[in-house]
Order: C-alpha cells, then structure tokens, then sequence
C-alpha cells in the first residue's frame, strides 16, 4: 500500500511538473494594432478557445483514466502477491510446525532407547554380583 501511495505521488508530481513547464498551448487570436473588432467576431475566437480547451480536457481525462487502470491494475497485482506471499508464508509454517513434531517424536524415542540401554547394564551388573 505504502509503494501504491509512493507511485500515485510520483505519477501526480509528473503531472504537475509537465503541466508548469509545458508552454501554453491555448493562444489567444489578437487583432492587428488599430483594426477593431466587433462583438461577434470575438465570440467567434472564444467559441474557438472553448472548442480547443475542451478538446485538452477531452485528452487530460483520457490520460487521466488511463493513468487510474494503471494504478488499479498495479494495486491489484499486489494484492495478489502479498496474498501469495501469506499462502506460502502459512505453507511453510505449516511444514516447520511437521518437522519439529518428527524432531520430537525422535528425541523421545533416543530418550526412551537410552534409558532401557541403561537399565540393561545395571541389569547385568547386578547379576554378575
């Protein structure tokens, strides 16, 4: 969750970065010095800026929603990888919890084998005397 957070900051900086440093593609049509125009000729050249800023926005959001699958697509690849991680992580506790109760088993029996071992040759001492 922590490397998500780290990428998505990352990814948003870069944004923020390349929207400063990129020049301004929205250019504003002036008139000629001394030519004046009309009201309806500037709402001409607004409808232009308006059509091409949304045609920016239109690009941004497409970015944007592909940035986000992206990101999605990572958070979701490591969340099967921890979930992974945990499976093999309970596999493997499970085999070491097997291999300590065959150890124990075994240290009983060379306990057990020990001790009639020991029995016997008090046994036999006694008998010799």
């Amino acid at each position: 969750m922590k490397k998500l957070f780290i990428f998505f900051a990352f990814v948003s900086a870069g944004f923020i970065a390349s929207a400063q440093n990129a020049p301004s593609k929205v250019t504003t049509a002036r008139p000629a010095s001394g030519i004046k125009m009309g009201p309806s000729s500037k709402a001409v050249l607004i409808r232009k800026d308006v059509a091409r800023l949304k045609g920016q926005l239109v690009q941004l959001s497409d970015s944007i929603s592909v940035s986000k699958k992206e990101i999605d697509a990572l958070a979701d690849k490591m969340k099967n990888d921890l979930d992974g991680m945990s499976e093999m992580s309970e596999t493997e506790t499970l085999r070491l919890q097997m291999a300590m109760d065959r150890l124990s088993k075994m240290m009983e029996t060379l306990s057990n084998l020990l001790k009639k071992v020991k029995d016997t040759q008090q046994t036999i001492a006694q008998n010799m005397k």
